[in-house]
């Protein structure tokens, strides 16, 4: 961004999101701090002000940041913020250009996303049909996949001395059983994780994994979140992982479980291998290793693919000329005379409500009394239009609302 602009931007972040358990930073600390080198944007971490102030005070403290800062792009980079009232995204959405950069929004967005995301204006959301979901509803998405730094995963000079690993939790995402049938079909198969022998690894070791390897082998199952547990079908829906990107940049040849869309974002077998079936997995499996010539042509076509497209400064900008010519295209008057959209189904009331009493019972531990009724009297609110939206009918948020305020109330005596 360039002139007054420059000073214009926001970025809503969450500081607990950034440090991950290897030492490393999180995707998110990453996408928001390219964000605020690119734009010179001002940040908000949110959830440090919100404990300190209490949701009534935050609420004022958001507002006059954003009317002191002229504010008129904000980026949430996190992916919850129930912290924010529904009343302050409203008024946020009616004054400034929202975008909501999603991750693991295919896990999110019936819980979740498919409330929040009315209420901005573009959502960069890194699975494909992720995005055509929100189109279809009329918000406007953008598919891109996570944009990564090509200096922590470039390549190293190293040989292939591995056939094929795997790095990840063996029992999630469909891992374990493509490990077996490869080693059923004879394959030596190298996997890390809390659950393999080999443990976890470090970032630095990860990179190296992948540069010794002739096949890094992924797949594309999802973990679905506490939230998105309650449907079964969340755990069957596959989604393109940032995995690739991260082989990729380190010149190194990924076999990736199909996932829809993803011819969107790579060359399918001229970027990157793809299977769909164990029987395809094993066949694919076996010619690339025994093609050693085609697989590292792969291996350098998608590294200057996701140099070109999915790494570093460039590839922020390019984003943000999209978030750009958004903005320019806003119609302001339209805008602010926004209301506030319908409550998709049961789920989000019942998360924001359980939230809510959670954050009341967080605040009268530290004996923050009148933040802990604020939030009590925000669930109340959350609950009765949760109770509207089904009729008037009893609802589970309503019931958890009155076992929550049970508990609350007992703690308080």
């Amino acid at each position: 961004m360039t002139g007054d602009l420059s000073a214009r931007v926001g970025i809503v972040y969450r500081s607990q999101d950034f440090a991950l358990a290897n030492g490393a930073l999180s995707l998110k600390a990453y996408h928001a701090g390219e964000l605020r080198n690119l734009t010179g944007a001002t940040g908000l971490d949110y959830l440090s002000v919100y404990e300190s102030l209490g949701p009534v005070g935050f609420e004022k403290y958001v507002k006059k940041w954003v009317t002191d800062n002229e504010i008129r792009i904000l980026f949430f980079v996190t992916t919850l913020w129930l912290e924010f009232d529904t009343e302050l995204l409203l008024w946020l959405s009616q004054r400034v250009f929202i975008v909501h950069w999603m991750f693991d929004d295919v896990t999110e967005f019936d819980v979740f996303s498919r409330y929040y995301g009315q209420f901005a204006d573009l959502v960069l959301v890194e699975d494909y049909v992720t995005a055509l979901r929100y189109e279809q509803m009329g918000v406007s998405a953008h598919f891109r996949t996570p944009i990564y730094s090509a200096e922590m995963y470039s390549p190293m000079d190293l040989p292939r001395s591995v056939d094929v690993s795997m790095v990840g939790i063996l029992a999630a995402q469909g891992r374990g059983e493509c490990v077996r049938r490869l080693r059923q079909e004879g394959f030596a198969v190298a996997t890390y994780g809390v659950d393999s022998p080999a443990g976890p690894v470090s970032l630095e070791r990860m990179r190296e994994i992948f540069c010794t390897s002739k096949v890094n082998l992924n797949t594309a199952g999802v973990t679905p979140s506490r939230r998105a547990a309650r449907d079964p079908s969340v755990a069957l829906r596959r989604q393109i992982k940032g995995r690739i990107t991260e082989v990729a940049l380190t010149r190194s040849f990924v076999l990736t479980e199909y996932s829809p869309g993803l011819e969107q974002a790579w060359g399918i077998d001229t970027e990157i291998g793809v299977f769909h079936t164990h029987a395809e997995l094993i066949a694919k499996t076996r010619y690339y290793l025994s093609h050693d010539d085609e697989r590292e042509a792969i291996s350098s076509a998608a590294y200057a693919r996701a140099i070109r497209d999915y790494a570093g400064p460039a590839a922020f900008a390019r984003v943000f000329e999209e978030v750009l010519a958004r903005f320019y295209e806003t119609d302001w008057a339209a805008k602010q005379t926004r209301t506030k959209p319908p409550r998709l189904g049961e789920d989000v009331g019942r998360i924001v409500v359980a939230n809510r009493l959670g954050r009341s019972w967080q605040f009268a531990r530290a004996h923050s009394w009148r933040a802990a009724g604020q939030e009590m009297s925000i669930a109340c609110t959350e609950a009765s239009s949760a109770a509207r939206a089904r009729r008037g009918r009893v609802c589970r948020p309503a019931r958890y609302l009155k076992i929550g305020a049970r508990a609350v109330l007992g703690r308080l005596r």
